[in-house]
């Protein structure tokens, strides 16, 4: 069962997570330019690691089931991506940086599970599992409301 310690910190890792998207999309160009530290990449990875403990305490059944799975294999792929990125910021000169990315680009067991699918499609599918179990337990999608919700098993 969801403790409200593990939903709370939950949502405050989706809030860092989303600062740190929101980082890369609007100030990635200054960013590299103004800090000796990738600040951005530094959020995702301390937001992420925090759906864990929600992520584990979500019921072993159903949908959730599902959702627990994807959510712990989109956080482990969140954290390989931000490895990577950690590599490349620490790489002073763009041609070494370029030879690396055409490197791990062109590696499909290293650049696809962390920088194509792992975070995009893994983890934003295991938020919809996740939304739709939260909507489940409201009866958003039931018509007669006074259904037993599988959330007060």
């Amino acid at each position: 069962m969801n403790s409200s310690n593990d939903q709370i910190t939950f949502c405050a890792g989706l809030c860092i997570f989303t600062i740190g998207q929101f980082w890369i999309y609007y100030f990635r160009a200054t960013t590299k330019d103004l800090s000796s530290i990738d600040i951005s990449h530094w959020l995702m990875l301390f937001g992420s690691v925090l759906y864990l403990p929600y992520t584990m305490s979500l019921p072993r059944k159903g949908i959730a089931l599902i959702a627990s799975i994807l959510m712990t294999i989109g956080t482990i792929c969140i954290v390989g991506m931000c490895i990577i990125d950690f590599v490349f910021w620490a790489i002073p000169d763009d041609d070494i940086r370029t030879s690396v990315a055409i490197a791990l680009s062109s590696t499909p067991m290293i650049w696809e599970p962390f920088m194509v699918w792992g975070n995009e499609e893994v983890l934003m599918t295991a938020f919809i599992l996740i939304s739709i179990g939260f909507a489940n337990c409201f009866n958003f999608f039931s018509v007669n409301y006074r259904k037993k919700s599988v959330c007060r098993d």
